[in-house]
């Protein structure tokens, strides 16, 4: 009887510990998708954000220079800006056409 109840408590603790295994991977995976989902925009908010920074910048009367997140390089620039300058201030362009 006493070796039964240890082959049942050692089956018991694989079990329990396969579980938590199991919850921990899910709760990974879980986490990853959330990060994923907060770090993407759906495409028709994308679109109208981009149409409203375009219409902002045909709409103004000075010249607007558009810095990418990482700054210090120029993503875009209106029809106001020589872009002639841009060697004098020592400003490199990344242009995503």
């Amino acid at each position: 009887m006493g070796l039964l109840a240890a082959v049942l408590a050692i089956a018991l603790a694989a079990a329990v510990a396969i579980i938590v295994l199991r919850d921990r991977r899910a709760g990974r995976e879980l986490d990853a998708l959330e990060r994923e989902l907060r770090e993407t925009v759906p495409r028709s908010e994308l679109s109208a954000a981009l149409a409203s920074r375009d219409a902002v910048m045909a709409a103004a009367s000075a010249p607007i220079l558009l810095f990418d997140t990482d700054g210090g390089r120029i993503a875009g620039f209106d029809f106001f800006v020589d872009p002639n300058l841009f060697p004098l201030f020592d400003l490199p362009i990344h242009l995503d056409a």
